[in-house]
């Protein structure tokens, strides 16, 4: 009965991380663009 719930709140982690990883990254390019201009 445990799994469930504990492999849902592990995916939505995951997603969370994956989320937060590509918006770090997409502000650094963006950051580094504006400091190439």
């Amino acid at each position: 009965m445990l799994r469930a719930p504990l492999y849902f709140a592990f995916d939505l982690y995951t997603q969370f991380v994956k989320g937060v990883f590509l918006l770090a990254t997409g502000l650094e390019q963006s950051i580094g663009n504006r400091s190439l201009v």
